[in-house]
């Protein structure tokens, strides 16, 4: 079943960077709304429309401060 969630980031830049790879391979562009505030070079906030995914939920885990912050 598809939900929409939505994800915030903290600092670690590589792990986020891999979590911006994973999704643009893997969804299309009208399943996410990724925010980048000015100045910053990875997202810091996410909102996807999704099933389920290990991969992402494991590289999202990886990310400081990691997990679903807000759903």
């Amino acid at each position: 079943m598809l939900a929409i969630k939505s994800y915030g980031f903290g600092y670690d830049i590589d792990n986020i960077k891999e979590v911006e790879e994973h999704v643009w391979k893997n969804y299309t562009p009208d399943q996410i709304n990724m925010h980048v505030a000015t100045g910053d070079n990875v997202m810091n906030h996410m909102t996807i429309y999704r099933g389920p995914d290990e991969q992402l939920d494991q590289l999202i885990d990886s990310c400081d401060g990691a997990g679903d912050f807000q759903e």
